[in-house]
């Protein structure tokens, strides 16, 4: 005797078409001949084949869909959200780790610049950080005190964290797939080139890791 309790997986693939083949005999049974019942058992196999391959086929297209809006949400060029009054979202951050040598500890770097020059557009950002981190994937996790500046405009005072108060980042997470480092920006307490106080209430990072960062 068949017992589908060592079977379970088959017993439950076909429990929709074991009820289609019963119903079959029972509406056909009294005028239908075993060929007609056949044809017609045929015809239900086909169809819950057709109809499990096609809901297999909108399962994949869902998930497909949710990937492509999750990709095409995340910013190309990376972000920084500062909490300061008015608001400020700067759209382009890239990261690196630079080696300093001679026993000294690596600098993290955060801008939306070429350091190397100055900003050509505006707001602009720029955070640097003593790290034992080879690298910006190690920073996940880390926390690291951070000199920051931001300037809004190129006329507007430039607004940077005061000597002995460094502002805190917390490395979150580094996504291998994006090359990207997300992280969070503690509040902290700014001044600005007019020594007018600038307070930050916190904000957040998602990084681009720069060519040639480490």
């Amino acid at each position: 005797m068949f017992h589908q309790e060592f079977f379970p997986a088959w017993g439950q693939s076909c429990k929709p078409i074991s009820a289609a083949l019963l119903t079959l005999a029972l509406f056909c049974a009294p005028g239908c001949s075993k060929d007609d019942v056949k044809k017609m058992a045929a015809t239900v196999k086909q169809k819950s084949a057709s109809i499990a391959e096609s809901t297999k086929n909108l399962a994949t297209q869902a998930v497909e869909k949710v990937e492509t809006t999750v990709e095409e949400q995340l910013p190309e060029n990376g972000e920084v959200k500062l909490q300061v009054n008015p608001p400020m979202d700067i759209s382009s951050a890239n990261i690196a780790v630079i080696s300093i040598g001679d026993g000294r500890k690596n600098v993290v770097q955060i801008a939306n610049y070429d350091v190397t020059a100055a900003p050509k557009s505006y707001p602009s950002i720029l955070i640097q950080g003593t790290t034992t981190a080879g690298d910006p994937a190690s920073l996940a996790g880390q926390t690291v005190a951070c000199e920051l500046y931001m300037r809004e405009s190129p006329t507007s005072p430039i607004a940077m964290t005061a000597a002995g108060q460094p502002a805190q980042i917390t490395f979150a997470s580094f996504d291998p797939v994006n090359e990207t480092v997300s992280a969070k920006i503690a509040e902290v307490a700014l001044i600005g080139s007019d020594d007018k106080p600038v307070p930050l209430g916190g904000g957040s990072i998602l990084a681009v890791i720069s060519d040639g960062g480490s």
